[in-house]
């Protein structure tokens, strides 16, 4: 409900490569700032701005698809489904560490987004991941 809002998600990847004893060492850490759900019943948005958020809903709504089947044990999570989803599919239920901040508003007039976030960050917290180190001996290739 911001109408400054740049109406997309941030992804900022750092590979991080680390050489010790003949072994190298490869990471991924990545910093998502996903935008908020917007109701555009609500919000009268319009045009290109009806376009990004319903995208941005789309987006955030396969997020929650994958965290239920996740959560569900599920034989087929559809990390496929959305691009956000298929780029975090190491930190969801993958062999990576994933760790979630989530922004509420104390303002009562936000208390619904705030109230979806606060289910959603809950509903995440009890994703298992399997973390594994990722080395490979000095004389093979890292393919980034």
């Amino acid at each position: 409900l911001n109408p400054t809002s740049s109406r997309s998600h941030a992804v900022l990847t750092f590979r991080v490569v680390t050489k010790h004893d003949n072994k190298t060492f490869t990471s991924k850490l990545h910093f998502i700032d996903l935008a908020g759900s917007e109701d555009n019943r609500r919000t009268g948005n319009t045009g290109m701005r009806l376009t990004e958020s319903s995208s941005i809903n789309t987006s955030l709504f396969v997020l929650g698809k994958v965290v239920d089947a996740l959560n569900a044990r599920m034989g087929r999570v559809p990390y496929r489904d959305s691009k956000l989803t298929r780029l975090l599919q190491d930190s969801l239920g993958g062999k990576s560490v994933g760790v979630m901040f989530a922004n509420i508003s104390p303002n009562a007039k936000h208390f619904h987004e705030t109230q979806n976030t606060l289910n959603f960050a809950s509903k995440s917290r009890e994703v298992v991941n399997d973390p594994e180190v990722h080395c490979n001996k000095e004389n093979t290739t890292v393919v980034p």
